[in-house]
């Protein structure tokens, strides 16, 4: 079975009228990057999309609908157990303090424009 993804370069969705974007997130605390969770970005009226962060406190999205989006993070997901046990659930990240994990109270925000966005995030007390 072969899968085919395909990413685009902004501008619209072809059959839609709607706007694209493609987004890099960078996070850091303290300087250094976080590495562990999911970003989340989440807009009025539904829209929503995330991403795993990678070891430099990475998550690249393609394909994000243009619009105001409040950027929130989300504990790192449960891993399938290589012994066939029940799945291996991660720690929370340390260096990510609590009011980050909700879009109440994150106050991280993003306007993605069409074509490529860049936002960089360092997170505090």
């Amino acid at each position: 079975m072969m899968s085919l993804i395909l990413v685009g370069c902004g501008g619209k969705t072809p059959g839609t009228d709607k706007k694209m974007g493609s987004v890099k997130f960078s996070v850091t605390y303290s300087g250094d990057p976080v590495t562990q969770g999911t970003i989340q970005i989440l807009a009025d009226g539904g829209k929503a999309a995330g991403g795993e962060l990678n070891d430099a406190g990475e998550v690249y999205l393609s394909d994000v609908e243009t619009g105001n989006y409040t950027v929130c993070l989300a504990p790192p997901t449960a891993r399938p157990n290589p012994e066939g046990g029940p799945p291996i659930m991660p720690k929370k990240a340390e260096n990510v303090p609590d009011k980050y994990y909700s879009p109440e109270t994150s106050h991280l925000k993003a306007e993605v424009k069409e074509g490529d966005n860049e936002f960089t995030f360092e997170l505090k007390e």
